[in-house]
């Protein structure tokens, strides 16, 4: 792919387009994510919440911008740094269902009766997706508690 090949909007971008321009120094992680933020805004219904209308999508639980940023950057530097021996997903954005703990951040599986909850350490899935210097973008939810049925907040978990 070539840069003039690029979609208007990176966040249209499929994994492995994505890839290949972040490889070739065509797009930057933080390019990437900045996409893919402002899709997130254009489409999720507004900011994400609890009290989210059936109408909405909000997919997102919570979002983390600035320490998306943050992985983006380090993303871009080890790319910059060496490109060859960088893992193949590194500054790709992605989202963590809200069943998935992250140190220090929330965790609620989509449930009130967690809200105020903030996780202890990481899940292994979150540790080895970050050491590859993937982007968390943010939780995504989940019916509540990942236990089917319908869930109030979300128009489609």
């Amino acid at each position: 792919m070539k840069l003039h090949d690029l979609p208007s909007n990176a966040a249209d971008l499929s994994v492995l387009d994505a890839v290949q321009a972040l490889r070739s120094d065509e797009l930057s992680a933080v390019d990437l994510l900045d996409a893919q933020l402002e899709r997130i805004r254009e489409r999720n219904g507004g900011e994400p919440s609890f009290d989210g209308d059936e109408q909405s999508i909000n997919a997102w639980a919570r979002l983390y911008p600035q320490r998306a940023r943050e992985q983006a950057a380090a993303a871009d530097q080890r790319l910059r740094d060496d490109v060859d021996n960088a893992p193949t997903l590194c500054g790709i954005p992605w989202g963590a269902k809200d069943l998935f703990s992250v140190a220090e951040l929330p965790v609620t599986a989509s449930s009130r009766v967690l809200e105020g909850n903030v996780a202890q350490r990481s899940a292994t899935v979150v540790e080895h997706l970050e050491a590859r210097s993937m982007v968390l973008i943010g939780h995504t939810h989940t019916h509540e508690f990942a236990a089917g049925g319908s869930t109030d907040q979300v128009g489609n978990p």
